[in-house]
């Protein structure tokens, strides 16, 4: 219980990063929380990686995503970006329901959680397994705050608060939402790998925008 409630605060800092940061309220975020849970299960159990390295592909791929969505919809602001986002969840949502690759409504199981034996730690120990998603929560928080500390937080801020103002004077608002929401996608699918490792299965009901 306490490791799933470690998952989802790394989740919502994903989306408090893009929101208090950024500015841009998603309502399509559980698209890369699924992506990143459904990309780990497909790398560890089809293609035989350790899920902790699959954890970091996950990321990478998140950010990748987030990038090129990003690269097409920061243009919006308020009701129109909030909607974007909705219809593209919800999109990812349909596709991975009706995927056989993906499982379908089924979903996936059998997805075992990284193997460090070699450090003397069982990650299926439930409190062996807590104490390293804690340990993951403190450093995505460590980063995070760093990165709201720096300039590029700084910017992010100033967009949030008036984006004219900021376009005025040379900032290149685009490029600071792009990423910003390329940061928040990558978070998200990093805490879908995870919580696909808690549980041992994925179903399409991860990637429903509620």
């Amino acid at each position: 219980f306490v490791a799933e409630i470690a998952i989802l605060s790394i989740f919502a800092m994903s989306l408090d990063f893009l929101a208090a940061r950024g500015g841009m309220v998603s309502l399509g975020h559980a698209m890369f929380l699924g992506l990143g849970a459904y990309s780990t299960a497909i790398l560890s159990l089809n293609f035989g990686l350790n899920p902790f390295i699959a954890t970091l592909f996950s990321l990478l791929l998140g950010l990748i995503i987030g990038l090129i969505i990003a690269y097409f919809i920061v243009i919006l602001d308020g009701i129109f970006f909030i909607m974007v986002t909705l219809a593209l969840g919800e999109m990812f949502h349909a596709w991975v329901f009706t995927s056989d690759f993906l499982g379908g409504s089924d979903g996936i199981s059998g997805i075992l959680r990284p193997d460090m034996s070699y450090l003397g730690l069982n990650m299926n120990d439930p409190l062996v397994f807590a104490f390293y998603v804690l340990t993951l929560l403190s450093l995505v928080y460590f980063i995070l705050s760093r990165i709201a500390d720096s300039a590029l937080g700084r910017n992010l801020d100033a967009v949030r608060q008036n984006i004219h103002r900021v376009s005025s004077i040379g900032g290149y608002t685009k490029i600071y939402k792009i990423i910003a929401f390329s940061i928040s996608s990558g978070i998200a699918a990093f805490a879908g790998s995870l919580y696909v490792q808690l549980n041992g299965f994925i179903s399409p009901e991860l990637t429903h925008w509620t």
